[in-house]
């Protein structure tokens, strides 16, 4: 008996199809009619209210890097940086510069991810049908296209969230090997794991499946030359990231085997989380851009508590509905449980028991024979380990877990689901004829409800999207709310016609964490120039004689409007809207002159950078949550506008008797994309609590430095990274060699 023979596709219910390629499309065509209302709804939840997507730091930056590759004629070589600080892989680069090559608008990034995986949708559709059944494949789309969780991951930019369909991919291709045992499969499996890796490195974990889909495929599957075009493929696709390791002396590498030396946690997260995929809600979609996901917490298990919500209690029906939907969120997972155990139990079901004559090792090897020649159960191995061994792997680990990090995972709940509902059918008339018609009138009524559930949760977040609802229950003094490219866009033009209306040349825009990234990428195609900084804890300002100018707040930035208020005089005149939440603030000012003449500066070596002490005292304001002491200073230096360049002067103070213990709070580091000669700069020092004595004095030690993108050749090719390095550090010394300059503090 051969042990690894070449075996068909395992028999399915679907009847034998035409011979000749047109009659095979026709038979497909009208014999696959389930599947086009659920791709209906799949592009409908993906796609409908694109315009409100969520288009914060990381999507910015992404969407900014594809086209700045354009722009610049570059290749890239990453996306994003991770939370590890090392370079994401660079597919999901190179799939939105395929949108933006036809368009500049963010939005478009995000319809292209809706859309991709809705294609996964039929991939999932077309894998399980054959192999499973027409039922099955059917079931297992209709959850992918309609479970809430993962339609709010497909509606914006990210690189995770193109994961699901390469993993889909990935373990069709695994199947056509491990089930089929035709040749040809490796080469495709090989390119959708090197894929899978560059879309986001946690998916290093389906090498699991891939070893186990190499041991089910057999040796006589694989050919000689499979295997080298899988190693062509391999270098071709890693080809840019070697390249980039090697520019940077391998410190991804560094980066990762150094946090891999950090002690292991053990948590049951991992379980949580494939059960999270399964819920019809989520209080705070915005969480799912990374916010607080790092451990499953409240937020994420309750309902919508904003009044605003298509799921709010407003109504003695809509708590009928809420408590439905909670309901579901328990069933649903234990669906995806149930699924797991059936597929178990049919997977070590023997057909036919060996004779009691023969010895015990005897009956175990032929029963693992029966496992390893049965194509339908080669497959149950292949779906087991990567739905159930993979995630025995991630009980340990060494660094944060996020739930976007086992995307890779998905749609397997919802195949097991599907698995489930059909493989239970055939079960109660074989072991429960009694009961048989009414234990499946209960599975049916389960699966109507779930389906119904995920559809209202769906719809309803969906809904909430699309008005501007986003549930978002954190706080917007730590600057991280949720952002919208046309809100961004709408605000930049506003500033721009502003500065047209009065002939104003310049704009200065304060910006924060989450819109620094899309209002600089608009700023960036208006006719009038722009200042834009971060204003966590500076203001840059132009200077008293320049006259009035056009200056955009970020939303909720406290401390600015405390700042302006003090230091200008300034007129509001309007608010841009933001669909998120609270407006941008757009106004008219002039800045206030100095109270001295500048006789305290800063300079670097030969003067090229100078800062001159515009205040003789610091002053201590309030933003209504946190004190500060505000320091003034004018630049002198022309720094241009330069493609993803900033300069950034970092500020420290000591502050007198008080202890160093929260320095942290005492180092702003102002960052700006230019600067104009003559513009003020103010820089504010945390102070410990409001009720933080006001210090004596305060002794400023500052660095500047200028950051730009790290970009590289190899031969005529030039490659371009989201990474940055800092050039040009200066420290800032006074006139009489000293690094520091000393000046009181008043309330």
């Amino acid at each position: 008996m051969s042990i690894a023979p070449s075996t068909p596709a395992p028999p399915t219910d679907q009847q034998p199809t035409p011979s000749s390629l047109k009659d095979r499309i026709i038979h497909t065509i009208k014999n696959s009619w389930e599947i086009y209302p659920i791709l209906v709804l799949a592009t409908l939840f993906r796609v409908y209210g694109d315009n409100n997507a969520n288009f914060n730091d990381d999507q910015a930056g992404i969407w900014n890097l594809a086209r700045g590759a354009i722009a610049h004629h570059m290749l890239p070589a990453s996306s994003n940086i991770s939370s590890l600080g090392i370079l994401h892989g660079y597919f999901t680069t190179y799939f939105l510069l395929v949108v933006a090559l036809f368009t500049g608008n963010p939005v478009w990034g995000a319809v292209a991810t809706g859309l991709f995986n809705v294609v996964g949708v039929l991939i999932t559709y077309l894998f399980i049908r054959r192999y499973y059944g027409r039922l099955t494949g059917t079931l297992a789309a209709l959850f992918y296209a309609i479970s809430t969780i993962i339609v709010l991951y497909n509606r914006f930019i990210w690189q995770p969230n193109l994961e699901p369909v390469i993993a889909v991919c990935l373990m069709f291709a695994l199947s056509v090997g491990a089930i089929e045992r035709r040749k040809g499969w490796l080469i495709a499996a090989t390119i959708f794991m090197a894929l899978s890796y560059e879309t986001h490195e946690s998916s290093i974990y389906m090498i699991v499946p891939f070893v186990a889909g190499l041991i089910l495929a057999g040796y006589k599957s694989i050919r000689w030359r499979d295997i080298l075009f899988s190693i062509i493929a391999l270098l071709i696709i890693f080809l840019p990231y070697i390249l980039w390791l090697q520019f940077s002396n391998y410190s991804d590498i560094n980066l990762l085997l150094n946090a891999s030396k950090d002690p292991p946690s053990y948590s049951d997260d991992i379980f949580k989380y494939i059960a999270f995929f399964t819920s019809p809600y989520i209080h705070d979609s915005f969480l799912l851009s990374g916010h607080a996901m790092n451990g499953l917490t409240q937020g994420v298990n309750t309902l919508p508590s904003d009044p605003r919500s298509a799921l709010a209690a407003s109504s003695k029906f809509m708590v009928l509905v809420r408590d439905f939907l909670k309901l579901i969120h328990i069933v649903a997972p234990l669906m995806v449980l149930g699924g797991a155990v059936l597929v178990f139990l049919l997977l070590v079901k023997p057909r036919s028991f060996t004779a009691q004559t023969t010895s015990l090792f005897t009956r175990g090897k032929d029963w693992l024979l029966n496992i390893y020649n049965d194509p339908t159960k080669r497959g149950y191995i292949l779906l087991l380990v990567w739905q159930c061994i993979v995630p025995l792997f991630m009980v340990r680990y060494t660094t944060p877990l996020y739930t976007h990090y086992i995307l890779f995972l998905i749609p397997g709940p919802y195949i097991l689901i599907a698995l489930f509902v059909s493989k239970l059918i055939p079960v109660f008339p074989r072991y429960l004829p009694r009961w048989s018609a009414a234990l499946r009138t209960v599975l049916y009524a389960v699966t109507a409800l779930t389906i119904l559930g995920e559809l209202i949760g769906v719809s309803a977040s969906v809904s909430d999207i699309a008005r501007g609802v986003y549930g978002y229950s954190g706080s917007a003094s730590l600057n991280v709310y949720p952002n919208d490219a046309p809100s961004a866009r709408n605000a930049i033009d506003a500033a721009d016609k502003l500065a047209q209306q009065h002939h104003i040349s310049h704009i200065y825009v304060a910006a924060n964490h989450s819109v620094i990234q899309s209002l600089q990428y608009f700023a960036d195609m208006t006719p009038i120039p722009a200042t834009i900084f971060d204003d966590t804890s500076c203001l840059f300002l132009p200077s008293a004689q320049s006259g009035p100018t056009v200056f955009l707040m970020a939303p909720d930035s406290t401390l600015t409007a405390a700042m302006l208020a003090q230091y200008t005089n300034a007129t509001l005149v309007s608010q841009p809207q933001r669909v998120a939440g609270s407006p941008y603030q757009l106004y008219l000012l002039t800045s206030k002159a100095p109270t001295i003449q500048p006789q305290t500066s800063l300079t670097s070596t030969g003067g090229a950078v100078q800062m001159d002490l515009l205040d003789a005292q610091s002053k201590r304001i309030s933003n209504g949550t946190n004190d500060y002491m505000v320091t003034r200073w004018q630049l002198s230096q022309n720094s241009p506008p330069a493609w993803r360049t900033t300069y950034e002067y970092s500020l420290r103070a000591d502050y007198a008797g008080q202890p160093a213990a929260s320095a942290h709070y005492r180092m702003p580091d102002c960052t700006t994309t230019d600067v104009q000669a003559g513009d003020q700069l103010l820089a504010a020092f945390q102070l410990n609590s409001t009720s933080t004595k006001t210090p004596t004095d305060l002794t400023i030690h500052t660095l500047y430095q200028v950051e730009q993108p790290v970009t590289f050749k190899d031969g005529p090719v030039s490659f371009l990274t989201y990474d940055t390095k800092i050039t040009g550090t200066k420290i800032l010394h006074n006139p009489h060699g000293h690094i520091t300059v000393t000046l009181p503090g008043v309330s």
